[in-house]
């Protein structure tokens, strides 16, 4: 009786630890997530087996932890890990393995291995079409997911049809001037600064600017399509404005600084890094 109780007790700190390395990671500790993960796997250990959901839950939410480190390898086998769980738990056609299959994607890509990522995203796409109708959010974001594929693979027509269909989607349900349709426009942007449509590009940065003013990313990529679609003066300004946006706000500006690093805008970087300095703030 007193093991049967343990095991009781012991199935909400598994969830429990779960959600604690999903709030460790969105705060930037990832250590601290590995660590938490660790005690959430030890709990499942004790419980033993059939605690599939659980388990799937632990390794997709650490993996990615892993992948916001970078470290894809690690990321690939636990999202991997969480959709053999899923498929075995609910099945080979449930929303939650299209879930799993759509994170399965997302690293794959990080990998480049296209191939493959651009399956993982069709199959998601149309368990997500079957399970949950032809409009849902899901299915948006899957579009997106493929659009994202097809631009690394240089299919651009195929990108910009899946654009259009996630946006659409997107617009009626969250309206316009949501952050899921921001996101697209964003996309939509990389795909014509991608095909050297650099005015088209800064045109869609301006409006997703225009909806999300405290986004100073929009602005510095707006300023930088102007200026290779010739106007270099007005360009050159909004990229220097874009330091400005949201400047009394340290999480803004970290996420600025981070995106500039992981684009490789060393320039950019540099004069952010000298304004979060001078501002004094911790980061």
């Amino acid at each position: 009786a007193g093991g049967a109780e343990a095991g009781r007790a012991d199935e909400p700190k598994a969830a429990a630890w779960t959600q604690l390395v999903r709030a460790a990671s969105q705060s930037g500790h990832c250590a601290e997530a590995h660590g938490d993960a660790a005690h959430g796997a030890a709990v499942l250990a004790r419980l033993g087996p059939g605690d599939d959901g659980a388990a799937a839950e632990l390794a997709s939410v650490e993996g990615a932890v892993y992948t916001s480190e970078g470290d894809y390898g690690r990321a690939l086998e636990l999202q991997q890990r969480a959709l053999a769980l899923r498929e075995k738990l609910h099945g080979p056609d449930s929303p939650q393995v299209g879930g799993s299959l759509s994170a399965v994607g997302n690293v794959l890509l990080h990998l480049s291995r296209n191939t493959e990522a651009l399956a993982a995203y069709e199959r998601s796409r149309a368990i997500r079409v079957r399970a949950l109708g032809p409009h849902h959010p899901d299915v948006a974001a899957s579009d997106n997911n493929l659009a994202t594929t097809y631009m690394a693979m240089g299919r651009f027509d195929d990108a910009r049809a899946r654009l259009v269909e996630a946006k659409q989607i997107s617009d009626d349900v969250f309206g316009p001037t949501s952050a899921r349709s921001a996101r697209i426009l964003g996309n939509l942007a990389v795909l014509y600064k991608d095909e050297g449509r650099y005015g088209d590009a800064a045109r869609r940065y301006e409006t997703g600017w225009k909806r999300f003013p405290d986004q100073p990313l929009l602005l510095f990529l707006y300023g930088r399509a102007l200026a290779k679609a010739g106007n270099a003066v007005e360009g050159k300004r909004r990229m220097e404005l874009a330091h400005w946006v949201g400047l009394g706000s340290e999480r803004a500006r970290g996420k600025f600084l981070e995106e500039l690093v992981r684009r490789g805008e060393r320039k950019a970087e540099k004069r952010e890094t000298e304004l979060l300095l001078r501002a004094c703030w911790s980061r």
